[in-house]
């Protein structure tokens, strides 16, 4: 859930309404061509929208602070930080939202606050800077209490849960999306309600709790028809889809995505285009269909790059590289891979990092080499402890232990899928239970 253009919008227009009582005319100006800005926000559909949008709030910046108008300075800072994050741009955001946070304290604006602190959260989660993400969600948190902004409060625990989410600590994450929901409800915030039980479906699905998943999935996706929101429709329908892919329903699966592509074509997303047929790339692959899954892994690849969104490129690399694995030519994955981590890193993303790291570790095992497998799942494992992601390092534990049994290390290898399988047991990670369970059958059965 985001706090960007609804909440900001909110106030640029309250800042139109105080030129109009009391600012000067430079500082109308400036607030004129902030609000141009906002509009060419909410109509990005590109790489080019959203640098011309940044453009227009660069403007409307010099303008503000020509004329000392310190409100509409830190605003523009927040805007120019949000869409920063959008071009992939982190560092840059993170500047710009430091910027605008040392202008807002010193007016003594809360709301203003506790916007800047949910995004600068928001830029450290994209990162995979997890524990810092949470501190400062945790502030944010605090001031929209205090100043009973439901709205933040609400928009707030939900990326709270997301956050332990990523961490693979459903059962907080939960916790979290369940009060979120408790404040959607109780103030009638319909968009609201529809993304944080889209939140709980999804943490139902990474638990293997797939039937009650499907019907957050179902919910969400009523609530969306109801309101008129084609958006969320669309976004919920391709979540119902992958319920389908947990199943192992592919052919069911495709239905609801291809469902959901018609709609992302139709209002012009082309971000949630990508996620769909990076998502029909994997239905296909599952269903061998490797060069099928190859065009849609491609597809997706092609809409981030010419919307300019560099985070979203990881996914497809990520996943070319698995269906070159599954065809068995591991050093073209390996090459995939590597692309995938150096936009990981570049970009900060740790967590992306280690998963990277893990597959690599997977490739160089099925070469045979099997040093620098491990060399690279220790370097995955060191990372998923650094950020406390407990089902990272769960998978890598596997990754090891299949390692340790390929150089006949039997008891070192148990040892590693022993521990794995007591962090999918205690996170309730049903897949990689199963698939250590099966492994350390097949292991005792060759001892």
């Amino acid at each position: 859930m985001t706090r960007p253009i609804t909440v900001l919008l909110a106030l640029s227009i309250a800042l139109i309404f105080l030129v109009s009582v009391s600012m000067a005319q430079s500082e109308s100006e400036g607030l004129a061509v902030y609000n141009q800005a906002i509009a060419l926000i909410e109509e990005a559909k590109s790489r080019e929208d959203l640098l011309k949008a940044q453009e227009q709030f660069e403007k409307a910046l010099g303008i503000l602070e020509k004329a000392n108008f310190q409100q509409g300075i830190a605003y523009a800072y927040l805007q120019l930080g949000f869409i920063s994050g959008k071009l992939g741009q982190d560092e840059k955001a993170l500047e710009y939202f430091d910027k605008s946070m040392t202008i807002i304290k010193k007016i003594g604006d809360s709301q203003g606050e506790s916007i800047a602190l949910f995004h600068l959260a928001g830029t450290y989660n994209s990162v995979g800077q997890y524990a810092k993400a949470l501190e400062y969600y945790e502030k944010s948190l605090d001031i929209t209490r205090k100043i009973r902004d439901l709205n933040g409060e609400g928009a707030t625990l939900n990326n709270i849960g997301e956050t332990y989410r990523f961490l693979g600590q459903y059962p907080k994450a939960l916790e979290c999306f369940e009060r979120s929901l408790d404040i959607t409800r109780k103030i009638g915030d319909l968009n609201g309600e529809s993304a944080t039980l889209e939140n709980i479906g999804e943490t139902y699905r990474f638990l293997g709790q797939y039937a009650k998943a499907l019907e957050c999935f179902e919910r969400s996706l009523d609530i969306a028809k109801k309101i008129g929101n084609p958006a969320r429709e669309g976004v919920a329908l391709n979540n119902v889809g992958l319920v389908h892919v947990s199943w192992g329903q592919h052919p069911k699966a495709l239905e609801y995505f291809e469902k959901s592509l018609d709609i992302t074509r139709k209002i012009g997303d082309m971000k949630q285009e990508g996620v769909t047929l990076n998502n029909m790339g994997g239905s296909y692959g599952s269903l061998a269909q490797y060069e099928k899954a190859l065009e849609y892994y491609e597809k997706s690849l092609d809409i981030a790059r010419r919307i300019g969104d560099v985070k979203r490129e990881r996914g497809p690399l990520n996943n070319i590289g698995h269906v070159y694995a599954s065809l068995g030519q591991y050093p073209k994955a390996l090459e995939y891979y590597e692309k995938s981590l150096d936009i990981a890193r570049r970009i900060g993303d740790v967590k992306l990092e280690g998963v990277n790291l893990t597959n690599m570790g997977e490739s160089y095992r099925s070469l045979a080499q099997y040093e620098k497998a491990l060399e690279y799942h220790e370097k995955s494992l060191d990372i998923a402890r650094r950020i406390g992601d407990v089902k990272l390092e769960g998978v890598t534990l596997n990754n090891m232990g299949l390692v340790y049994v390929s150089l006949g290390q039997y008891p070192k290898g148990l040892e590693s899928l022993e521990k794995s399988l007591e962090i999918s047991k205690r996170i309730g990670d049903a897949k990689t239970q199963g698939d250590v369970l099966n492994n350390i059958a097949a292991v005792r059965g060759r001892i």
